[in-house]
């Protein structure tokens, strides 16, 4: 009976080994996979010409793309030690203040779209940025963060300036 006991325990714990075993290699696969994913997609956002900004719940950056850094010093950091840019609203005068900063805006989990700010640093030059915020939700719905994407506009909103700047000189010929 003894011998039986220890036979049938032996083969159960054979079997449940197996099972973790089999389950173990599952689990390999799909870290790889992942893995795979994770790096497809970084690659992906790395090529685009858009600064792409994610950040957790907490407001921590965990992810910012290639294009954020050739974006170079147009797309200013909040609270960056040492900053010499200057924010201006989308009428390219007004100072933007800090609580409106677009990241600290994501940060409170505010989603908004193509808001237009203008950077100045301390030579002068501008450049006019594009900001769209969106939340993230895991798969349960639950808050994961959000993503911030940044795009440069200067060239259309110098050729929309050149555009109006037309019009008006033609309207004025014309009276």
């Amino acid at each position: 009976a003894i011998s039986s006991a220890v036979y049938a325990s032996a083969r159960r714990f054979a079997a449940q080994r197996d099972l973790l075993d089999a389950q173990a290699a599952r689990l390999a696969f799909a870290r790889s996979a992942a893995v795979q994913q994770e790096q497809l997609v970084t690659e992906v956002l790395d090529t685009v010409d858009f600064g792409v900004v994610r950040f957790s719940v907490g407001g921590d950056v965990v992810y910012e793309n290639d294009a954020v850094g050739r974006l170079g010093g147009s797309m200013p950091r909040l609270h960056a030690a040492g900053e010499t840019r200057v924010l201006l609203q989308e009428d390219g005068e007004t100072p933007l203040d800090a609580h409106d900063h677009p990241l600290a805006r994501a940060r409170r989990g505010e989603s908004f779209e193509d808001e237009t700010v203008w950077s100045q640093d301390a030579e002068g030059r501008r450049v006019a940025l594009t900001f769209t915020a969106r939340r993230l939700l895991d798969h349960r719905g639950a808050d994961a963060g959000g993503v911030l994407v940044a795009r440069d506009v200067t060239a259309e909103q110098e050729a929309l300036r050149a555009r109006d700047d037309l019009v008006a000189s033609v309207s004025h010929e014309l009276r």
